[in-house]
């Protein structure tokens, strides 16, 4: 079995590889971090 690296699936908790990009349990998206983290906020900008 492949080393987790430390990395887990945010959504079900399973071990996953570094090079991972789904879970292979629940089939979340690895790739997209954790509302919060690594994301700048933008500018609210009001729609007519």
């Amino acid at each position: 079995m492949a080393e987790s690296g430390g990395r887990y699936c945010p959504l079900c908790g399973r071990a996953a590889g570094l090079m991972d990009r789904f879970c292979a349990s629940c089939g979340y998206n690895l790739s997209v971090p954790p509302v919060g983290e690594r994301r700048v906020e933008t500018e609210q900008v009001r729609v007519p």
